[in-house]
């Protein structure tokens, strides 16, 4: 008997171990994507996806999040890197702050937007078919003790629970998105060899169908304190290892105006079988609602600017430092005397440096493998508090000109495109009574009451579909045919009076 106990243990420790947790290899945009469901993304079984459709050069091999929090001089940590994971598949329980069984929640969610807007369209009607992507969205659950919005939707019925069956749907960002929730309780802390935040992230990945972002990866991800500790500071932020096709010739650089870090091709050729050609890569991760607060390159073996090890090695870098807990200078490779600074390479976009270039050009280290971490810091993150941080990976490819300023330049447009979805998503004063039928039919009326100085209509994307002036809406008597304005699908629609503003979701059917 107790032969047969220990072979089922040692089987079951076994499965544990060598278990490879599920990762999806997703077609969204112009990219093709890895991601798997401890929360990182481009690392597969086999390597690493990063690549445009169709194509067989990859921009990065990993991005992982690393998190610190420091309570009574003792630091506590999650550390994500490509050989060692200290973030593990499901939720934490709320009562007992231990994690659930990572093999129940292995999963990683997709949806689409024309999903959803199907399924708002069809629910009731009966012989449709639920997506598995709606039916099985983390909003629903049969656990006990974990929060119970996991993840968003929209309460068609206003009961409080997700049941899609009775027309409730994924609440998300953009046309298509990605969901994973991961934990730090679960399994050793191998990596950074520090105690458990035990910290719950839950991240959103999502791209948007238009012209000029179908190469750029939108996330948030709610990093939720679920110990009893209160972190002071709290450090949050992520790893990322470069290929850019042939990984021999990178250079690496921050821009701490734009909150951003990019790689790049460091010279005029990407040489290979898995290169780009002259089509040089570069690819940035930008920070949208976070300030940075350090970046670092991490190089293997280093004994001052490699990969730190221990708690204290991990905070110095998170802070700002090298792992030795030496300054960053703004001269050669940042080991020497000079300015100090908190960012790698940055250029002249240091606000405590403003008149001093550093670049990886100026280094006098030539062109290699690169690999960096950027940082955010909070001065505090309490028992059950959560921090949002809300970023975005630029994927670009450029024949002629630099690299850097076009990547510059479309971070720009990145962060303005940003800024619409969230002035959209963030409408709290919703009315409820605005107008009637909701939904509408594509043949009905939207009547607009004399008062209105203005209307505004976007949809579910974000898109500014109509602004319409108090003279058109004098002109067409204060009332619209639907069909004159907005299509199907899922909409905002904004009325302004001299006196108020007021907003509504509105779904337009078909007749």
């Amino acid at each position: 008997m107790r032969r047969t106990l220990l072979i089922s243990f040692l089987c079951f420790v076994n499965t544990f171990v060598y278990c490879q947790f599920e990762t999806k290899i997703i077609d969204m945009g112009k990219m093709s994507l890895a991601v798997n469901a401890r929360g990182n993304l481009f690392q597969t079984e086999s390597g690493f996806q990063s690549r445009y459709v169709g194509e067989n050069a990859d921009f990065l091999r990993f991005v992982g999040s690393w998190a610190m929090g420091i309570e009574n001089d003792s630091r506590y940590a999650s550390i994500n890197t490509s050989t060692e994971k200290e973030c593990w598949p499901g939720p934490i329980d709320t009562l007992t702050s231990i994690a659930k069984d990572p093999l129940d929640w292995n999963e990683v969610w997709t949806v689409s937007r024309s999903e959803v807007e199907q399924h708002v369209l069809k629910f009731d009607e009966p012989n449709y078919e639920m997506p598995m992507s709606i039916k099985n969205w983390p909003a629903a659950h049969k656990q006990l003790h974990i929060w119970a919005y996991l993840a968003a939707f929209v309460d068609w019925n206003d009961n409080g629970i997700y049941d899609p069956e009775n027309g409730d749907y994924p609440d998300f960002s953009g046309d298509k998105a990605i969901y994973t929730i991961s934990n730090d309780q679960y399994g050793e802390h191998l990596a950074s060899g520090t105690e458990k935040l035990i910290g719950e992230q839950l991240t959103e990945l999502y791209t948007l169908n238009e012209f000029g972002f179908e190469n750029v990866l939108f996330g948030s991800t709610y990093f939720i304190n679920r110990s009893d500790r209160t972190y002071a500071p709290f450090y949050f932020g992520h790893m990322l290892d470069f290929q850019l096709g042939d990984s021999s010739d990178n250079r690496i650089g921050t821009n701490v105006s734009e909150n951003m870090v990019i790689g790049y091709n460091g010279d005029e050729l990407d040489e290979g079988d898995i290169g780009f050609g002259t089509a040089i890569p570069g690819v940035a991760l930008i920070y949208l609602n976070q300030d940075i607060y350090s970046s670092s390159i991490l190089v293997e073996n280093d004994p001052i600017r490699g990969i730190p090890k221990t708690g204290q090695e991990f905070e110095s870098v998170m802070s700002g430092l090298w792992k030795t807990g030496a300054q960053k200078s703004m001269n050669l490779l940042g080991t020497e005397s000079g300015a100090k600074t908190r960012y790698i390479y940055p250029a002249q976009s240091d606000p405590e440096n403003p008149d001093i270039v550093w670049t990886d050009e100026s280094s006098g280290e030539g062109f290699g493998t690169r690999k960096m971490v950027l940082t955010t810091k909070h001065n505090r993150l309490k028992p059950s508090e959560h921090l949002k941080l809300d970023f975005a990976i630029i994927f670009e490819t450029q024949t002629e000109g630099n690299v850097p300023q076009s990547l510059s330049v479309q971070a720009q447009k990145v962060k303005n495109r940003y800024r619409t979805t969230v002035a959209v998503e963030n409408y709290t004063d919703v009315s409820e009574t605005l107008f009637r039928p909701n939904p509408l039919k594509m043949n009905g009326l939207l009547n607009f009451g004399r008062e209105v100085e203005s209307v505004k209509i976007w949809s579910s994307q974000g898109r500014l579909t109509a602004d319409i002036s108090r003279e058109e809406l004098r002109k067409k008597k204060f009332s619209f045919s639907c069909n004159e304005i907005v299509s199907e699908g899922v909409f905002i629609i904004e009325t302004k009076s001299k006196d108020e503003i007021r907003r509504q979701k509105v779904i337009v059917t078909a007749e």
